[in-house]
Protein backbone atom coordinates (compact mmCIF):
# COMPACT_ATOMS: atom_id res chain seq x y z
CA UNK A 1 0.00 0.00 0.00
CA UNK A 2 1.28 3.55 -0.42
CA UNK A 3 2.37 4.75 2.58
CA UNK A 4 3.33 8.50 0.68
CA UNK A 5 -0.28 10.02 1.34
CA UNK A 6 -0.42 9.06 5.01
CA UNK A 7 2.77 10.70 5.65
CA UNK A 8 2.04 14.80 4.60
CA UNK A 9 4.55 16.34 7.23
CA UNK A 10 7.13 14.06 6.37
CA UNK A 11 7.03 14.74 2.63
CA UNK A 12 6.89 18.59 3.98
CA UNK A 13 9.76 17.48 6.70
CA UNK A 14 12.12 15.98 3.00
CA UNK A 15 10.58 19.10 0.75
CA UNK A 16 12.07 21.77 3.71
CA UNK A 17 15.22 20.08 3.71
CA UNK A 18 16.02 20.26 0.16
CA UNK A 19 15.17 24.04 0.13
CA UNK A 20 17.27 24.21 2.79
CA UNK A 21 20.21 22.36 1.85
CA UNK A 22 20.26 21.51 -2.09
CA UNK A 23 21.85 19.37 -3.44
CA UNK A 24 23.46 21.79 -5.92
CA UNK A 25 22.61 25.14 -6.46
CA UNK A 26 21.90 25.36 -10.34
CA UNK A 27 19.33 23.07 -11.02
CA UNK A 28 18.59 23.30 -14.57
CA UNK A 29 21.18 24.02 -17.45
CA UNK A 30 19.39 24.38 -20.97
CA UNK A 31 19.79 25.95 -24.33
CA UNK A 32 16.80 28.41 -25.18
CA UNK A 33 15.15 26.41 -28.42
CA UNK A 34 14.18 30.22 -29.88
CA UNK A 35 14.75 33.75 -28.95
CA UNK A 36 12.81 34.56 -25.17
CA UNK A 37 12.97 37.20 -22.61
CA UNK A 38 14.48 36.17 -19.27
CA UNK A 39 13.78 39.72 -16.91
CA UNK A 40 13.94 41.81 -19.27
CA UNK A 41 16.74 40.95 -21.14
CA UNK A 42 16.71 39.75 -24.58
CA UNK A 43 18.32 35.60 -25.27
CA UNK A 44 19.21 34.54 -28.51
CA UNK A 45 18.41 31.19 -29.45
CA UNK A 46 21.13 28.31 -28.94
CA UNK A 47 22.21 30.77 -25.28
CA UNK A 48 22.79 28.42 -22.35
CA UNK A 49 20.40 29.40 -19.75
CA UNK A 50 20.84 27.93 -15.98
CA UNK A 51 17.98 28.25 -13.21
CA UNK A 52 19.26 28.57 -9.67
CA UNK A 53 16.97 27.20 -7.87
CA UNK A 54 18.65 28.57 -4.46
CA UNK A 55 17.93 31.74 -5.17
CA UNK A 56 14.46 31.44 -5.32
CA UNK A 57 14.14 29.13 -2.03
CA UNK A 58 16.06 31.25 -0.05
CA UNK A 59 14.93 35.15 -1.60
CA UNK A 60 12.68 36.72 1.07
CA UNK A 61 10.58 38.00 -1.53
CA UNK A 62 9.28 34.60 -2.44
CA UNK A 63 9.95 32.47 1.50
CA UNK A 64 9.09 33.69 4.78
CA UNK A 65 11.95 33.52 7.05
CA UNK A 66 14.08 31.32 4.11
CA UNK A 67 16.52 30.80 6.68
CA UNK A 68 14.20 29.04 9.39
CA UNK A 69 13.18 25.19 9.12
CA UNK A 70 9.60 25.37 8.81
CA UNK A 71 8.00 22.00 7.13
CA UNK A 72 4.76 23.66 7.51
CA UNK A 73 5.42 25.81 4.42
CA UNK A 74 5.25 22.66 2.38
CA UNK A 75 1.83 21.27 3.81
CA UNK A 76 -1.22 21.28 1.27
CA UNK A 77 -3.18 24.45 2.62
CA UNK A 78 0.26 26.28 2.69
CA UNK A 79 0.91 25.10 -1.37
CA UNK A 80 -3.03 25.96 -1.85
CA UNK A 81 -2.38 29.33 -0.23
CA UNK A 82 0.46 30.48 -2.29
CA UNK A 83 -1.31 29.88 -5.86
CA UNK A 84 -2.00 32.94 -8.06
CA UNK A 85 0.83 34.58 -5.75
CA UNK A 86 4.81 35.26 -6.80
CA UNK A 87 5.19 32.74 -3.79
CA UNK A 88 4.01 29.77 -5.65
CA UNK A 89 7.30 29.91 -8.09
CA UNK A 90 8.52 27.56 -4.64
CA UNK A 91 6.21 24.79 -5.87
CA UNK A 92 7.36 24.54 -9.52
CA UNK A 93 8.17 20.93 -10.61
CA UNK A 94 11.73 22.32 -11.33
CA UNK A 95 12.75 23.27 -7.48
CA UNK A 96 10.45 20.91 -5.86
CA UNK A 97 13.08 18.13 -6.15
CA UNK A 98 16.83 17.59 -6.74
CA UNK A 99 16.59 15.46 -9.11
CA UNK A 100 15.92 18.23 -11.93
CA UNK A 101 12.64 17.84 -14.41
CA UNK A 102 11.74 16.21 -17.75
CA UNK A 103 13.45 13.38 -20.36
CA UNK A 104 16.78 14.05 -18.83
CA UNK A 105 15.97 14.12 -14.93
CA UNK A 106 17.90 11.72 -13.15
CA UNK A 107 16.64 8.03 -13.51
CA UNK A 108 17.02 7.07 -9.97
CA UNK A 109 14.62 9.89 -8.36
CA UNK A 110 11.61 8.07 -7.32
CA UNK A 111 13.63 5.47 -5.67
CA UNK A 112 15.86 8.02 -3.82
CA UNK A 113 12.81 9.57 -3.00
CA UNK A 114 11.05 6.36 -1.62
CA UNK A 115 14.44 5.54 0.25
CA UNK A 116 14.31 9.08 2.01
CA UNK A 117 10.90 8.55 2.91
CA UNK A 118 11.19 5.26 4.04
CA UNK A 119 14.27 5.43 6.11
CA UNK A 120 13.43 8.64 7.38
CA UNK A 121 9.71 6.98 9.01
CA UNK A 122 11.98 3.94 10.27
CA UNK A 123 14.34 6.46 12.42
CA UNK A 124 11.62 8.53 13.47
CA UNK A 125 9.73 5.14 14.39
CA UNK A 126 12.19 2.82 16.09
CA UNK A 127 14.69 5.59 17.72
CA UNK A 128 14.80 8.45 19.83
CA UNK A 129 16.51 11.30 19.40
CA UNK A 130 18.15 14.07 21.93
CA UNK A 131 21.16 15.72 22.83
CA UNK A 132 23.11 15.01 25.56
CA UNK A 133 22.90 16.89 28.92
CA UNK A 134 24.89 20.54 28.32
CA UNK A 135 24.74 20.28 24.83
CA UNK A 136 23.48 22.36 22.22
CA UNK A 137 22.09 22.31 18.28
CA UNK A 138 24.87 23.39 15.79
CA UNK A 139 23.86 23.47 11.95
CA UNK A 140 26.44 22.88 10.14
CA UNK A 141 25.97 24.41 6.16
CA UNK A 142 28.46 22.83 3.31
CA UNK A 143 28.88 20.39 0.71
Amino acid sequence: EDAAPRLPYLKACVRESHRLTPVGVILMVKQAAGPLTLCGHDIPPGTTVALNGSAFAKDPQYVDAPEHYLPERFLPDAVAARKGTPQEVLDHRLLATPFSAGARMCLGARVANWEILALTARLIQDWRFELEPGQSWTTVQGL
